[in-house]
């Protein structure tokens, strides 16, 4: 599994609980979300569930059946195609909203165990991830970057639910960029342009040869992060050896 899926996955599941904590959720808790049928706070349970329930499959028992490809699995996931009031919807909405049921104050000992867990869950972690609720399994990497995407999904959903705009908005689009990349099975280098549309990041394209003259936008990008282009040049050379 790549290293820096699992920091993404992580710096994603820290913001998701900091969100879900917030006063402002609390106060909102009844009220209906964002996500249409669905509470504010059955909306923070099934935001931070990405976390909880990770760490429940990373020490389950492994499966023998072969994973699947991420495409695969959004072939074959039936919320993905499924209308908003098909009953695979409604029962992910009346489940979240059960699990509220406690009130904001039984959120905080649901994570923090898992939260405090999950590091050393993911260095311990096996190839696969069995998901028994789709009924097959992913590579860990592929599992991860699936909760994520769902992460940077609904951290909006919530934000905008309690009347706030994009919730850490650089954090979110690098994420969804990394996802979409892992999603796509790029290798090396790849471009993904992003757009905000009102409230909403919206992908434009990934571009898996972008330009690499010293003013095309990748070259950009690698000096902003503190990378000179030469050093670039060498790491994507050096990417292409493994």
């Amino acid at each position: 599994m790549d290293e820096r899926t699992a920091e993404t996955f992580l710096g994603a599941a820290r913001i998701s609980v900091d969100l879900a904590r917030r006063p402002e959720v609390a106060a909102r808790w009844a009220e209906e979300s964002a996500c249409a049928g669905m509470t504010v706070g059955g909306l923070a349970h099934h935001l931070v569930s990405q976390l909880t329930n990770t760490a429940r499959l990373l020490v389950a028992e492994p499966h023998d059946e072969a994973p699947v490809s991420l495409l695969e699995h959004y072939e074959r996931a039936a919320w993905v195609k499924a209308d908003l009031d098909d009953d695979v919807n409604v029962r992910i909405r009346e489940g979240a909203d059960q699990d509220a049921a406690g009130g904001p104050g039984a959120l905080s000992p649901l994570v923090d165990d898992a939260l405090a867990d999950l590091p050393d869950l993911l260095a311990r972690s096996g190839d696969a991830v069995w998901i028994p609720w789709q009924g097959w399994s992913l590579s860990t990497g592929d599992y991860l970057t699936t909760r994520i995407v769902e992460q940077v999904v609904h951290l909006d959903d919530l934000a905008r639910s309690i009347g706030r705009g994009p919730w850490s908005l650089p954090t979110g689009a690098q994420a969804l960029a990394i996802a979409l990349y892992e999603l796509l099975g790029c290798h090396g280098f790849a471009r993904v342009d992003l757009m905000l549309a009102g409230e909403e990041l919206v992908v434009l394209e990934a571009n898996t040869i972008p330009g690499l003259t010293d003013t095309s936008l990748l070259p950009q990008a690698a000096d902003a992060a503190g990378l000179a282009f030469d050093d670039l040049v060498e790491r994507i050379l050096s990417l292409c050896k493994t």
